[in-house]
């Protein structure tokens, strides 16, 4: 008996992280990138949990400056399109596009 709780403890110990991980994996698949909360004190893996969160921020990182560096080309184009009804109607749809970049950030 005292095996078995020893080995479900442990068992909690190691699938929490995978399974947190597992859904981080999903919500990038779906393009959101929000922050990644710590791992629970005693949980294995974490060594593997904090690669993980590098490689997290780094993504996030990139995203943020290629939104920042998108914003900065829309808005260089935006004060060029005066009288260009394509341009200015391709831009809206640039910035919606950031809008869902920035709330995939949130």
């Amino acid at each position: 008996v005292i095996l078995s709780l020893y080995l479900l403890i442990m068992t909690h110990k190691v699938a929490g992280p995978l399974y947190k991980v597992s859904l981080y994996f999903d919500k990038m698949a779906d393009g959101k990138l929000g922050k990644v909360t710590a791992l629970r004190d005693g949980d294995m893996l974490q060594d593997f949990f904090q690669n993980f969160k590098e490689m997290h921020d780094a993504t996030r990182g990139r995203f943020q400056v290629d939104l920042a560096n998108m914003e900065t080309a829309a808005s260089a184009l935006r004060a060029k399109a005066a009288g260009n009804d394509k341009l200015l109607a391709a831009l809206d749809e640039m910035d919606k596009h950031l809008a869902a970049r920035k709330q995939a950030l949130a």
